[in-house]
């Protein structure tokens, strides 16, 4: 079953990893201001926040697979959508609806792993969910400058892959949820009493993660290191990413989670304040951003980790859901204040942003230690 779940992850992945520069392209060249364009490369985190909030009530009517093929469904529509109505408004409308749809199908799948994995593997199997998530979008995006901008290429790689997820994730259809339960005022209360750690590093890791994916190439570009170096960030970037979590997660399922969730938010203050300097060498600049975006990854895997290991029956479905909506409200929240800190003090605001967030949850480690 972990391979069917790890599989649906990495080709679903895949597809949307086509989206990022495929819109972002079209939206370029339409014409519109920076704020709309703001304005629509938030609208999947406000998909995720919603979906975050219903994912309890349809846990307990529905099985995973139920929710995780519908969710893809849901994706495959709207994104055709993309193909058939060429207006700002409706790209809008349109991508709240399919990033909420593939967030939904993220959450659940994080969801099933949690519950269905036993404490002693629990870092590792979230290091494997994370590398099959980060390699899918790599290759997505890697792939989107050969499909073109126009013809049927870019809408059928992404279908394809959905469907493909589909067909993984169908595998889940006839096992019912074990652990759901009906979702309440009090599950969220409990939620944040017993497992605030998690749902901060949550919000610390949606705060930053668009840095690596839409700022940090301007970054380079603004502070002189030229476009192969600005181009290259993205790959240390999710070369970082994709293989220390994994390391980290090992390390977590011997050493403590609490510990690994303290040395990565340190690492990554550290390493974000290191950034600026490092910019007079553009294979010094690439491996500090590796290494930092490496232990910023680490935040979210083992968060997800520690919530499987304070539910591991009732209460799960519910303290998901609120991990995604600290996730959701990280990745509405960051990529505001990121966006206007890169135009302060020289640039050097992005940095500071980035710092700031991951040596407050520090503190926070600190603060909740039991």
């Amino acid at each position: 079953m972990l391979g069917s779940l790890l599989t649906a992850t990495f080709v679903a992945a895949t597809g949307y990893g086509v989206t990022f520069p495929h819109l972002a392209t079209h939206l370029e060249a339409s014409g519109v201001s920076g704020q709309l364009l703001g304005l629509n490369a938030a609208m999947p985190a406000a998909g995720w926040l919603l979906g975050s909030f219903s994912l309890p009530s349809l846990q307990a009517r529905l099985s995973i697979g139920t929710i995780l093929v519908t969710s893809l469904i849901v994706a495959i529509a709207s994104w055709s959508g993309f193909f058939l109505f060429d207006d700002y408004g409706w790209w809008t409308a349109l991508r709240f609806v399919f990033g909420g749809a593939l967030g939904m199908f993220f959450r659940t799948i994080e969801f099933d792993l949690n519950a269905t994995t036993p404490d002693h593997r629990r870092g590792r199997v979230f290091g494997y969910y994370n590398l099959a998530f980060g390699l899918g979008i790599a290759l997505g995006a890697a792939l989107e400058p050969q499909l073109g901008l126009d013809g049927v290429a870019p809408w059928a790689s992404v279908v394809t892959g959905l469907l493909i997820a589909a067909v993984f994730a169908s595998r889940r259809l006839r096992h019912a949820d074990a652990v759901a339960e009906r979702p309440s005022f009090a599950g969220w209360i409990d939620a944040a009493r017993r497992a605030p750690l998690p749902l901060l590093a949550g919000f610390a890791y949606g705060f930053v993660e668009d840095i690596p994916a839409y700022l940090l190439s301007i970054y380079a570009l603004r502070n002189g290191l030229g476009g192969d170096v600005a181009a290259y960030s993205l790959t240390a970037a999710a070369l970082g990413s994709i293989t220390l979590p994994l390391v980290l997660g090992i390390l977590a399922d011997r050493a403590g989670r609490r510990s690994v969730l303290l040395v990565s938010s340190v690492g990554a203050a550290i390493f974000a304040a290191t950034v600026p300097f490092s910019l007079g060498s553009g294979v010094v600049f690439l491996v500090v951003v590796m290494v930092w975006t490496g232990f910023g990854s680490t935040l979210y895997t083992t968060a997800l980790a520690m919530l499987g290991d304070e539910w591991r029956e009732r209460g799960l479905s519910t303290a998901n859901a609120a991990f995604g909506v600290t996730y959701a409200s990280g990745g509405l929240t960051g990529p505001l204040v990121n966006g206007a800190a890169i135009d302060l003090l020289h640039s050097h605001g992005l940095m500071a942003a980035a710092a700031v967030v991951p040596a407050l949850l520090s503190l926070a480690v600190f603060l909740f230690a039991e």
